[in-house]
């Protein structure tokens, strides 16, 4: 249900949410930090001081200029946490921001959110990776179908969560199993109110009777 209402804000707030949001596709990757660095707040002195330090952070070489419509989701997502790096906000929104590029960059992304955090910054981030949220963060809160599932200490409400997709898995694989086996059950042991003749053998093939009491 949609609501409104209205929201203060103190400090600089830096967000990285859908691909490719602030930049434009037909303006090189130089120009889009330009406007991007704008969008979030610096000043024209403070983009011509930190363009060399984003560039050097993104590392996509002479794609730089090229137009951002000719980049991969990897080189954009590159592009765009480099530059909310140099801002150095105050509060930092990202939802799957590490969802995508190489696994060097990853690492990159994740070793200045550490730095950020630790030196006071305030994190917010939206992901389905528990390693990064218990890596990153000391709350959390699970939610689903859009209500709160559990909140609280990050390794309580991530070992609820996990444990709730290993029960979900696992009731899928038995659903599939008794699928593929369509009608068809299988009797491991059979014991007829005790009486000896349970304990009797037949041979394979035999039919065998069983009446309801």
């Amino acid at each position: 249900r949609r609501s409104s209402d209205l929201v203060k804000t103190r400090g600089r707030i830096g967000a990285l949410l859908e691909l490719g949001a602030g930049f434009h596709p037909d303006y090189t990757g130089r120009e889009n930090i330009s406007l991007n660095a704008t969008l979030v707040g610096l000043t024209p002195a403070e983009i011509l001081a930190k363009t060399p330090e984003i560039i050097a952070f993104a590392d996509i070489g002479d794609y730089i200029d090229e137009p951002i419509k000719h980049y991969s989701s990897g080189m954009v997502v590159r592009l765009g946490f480099a530059i909310i790096a140099a801002t150095d906000p105050d509060l930092l929104i990202t939802d799957e921001v590490l969802a995508v590029g190489d696994e060097s960059f990853k690492k990159k992304c994740v070793k200045w959110l550490e730095n950020y955090v630790a030196s006071g910054g305030t994190l917010l981030i939206v992901t389905h990776s528990m390693y990064h949220v218990q890596k990153l963060c000391q709350q959390a809160i699970w939610l689903k179908d859009g209500a709160i599932q559990k909140s609280g200490d990050v390794f309580e409400v991530t070992q609820a969560y996990l444990a709730f997709h290993e029960r979900k898995t696992a009731k899928v694989t038995v659903t599939e199993r008794a699928a593929a086996n369509g009608d068809r059950c299988r009797i491991d042991s059979l014991s007829i109110n005790g009486s000896a003749a349970a304990q009797s053998s037949s041979p394979m093939g035999t039919d065998l009777h069983l009446q309801g009491v």
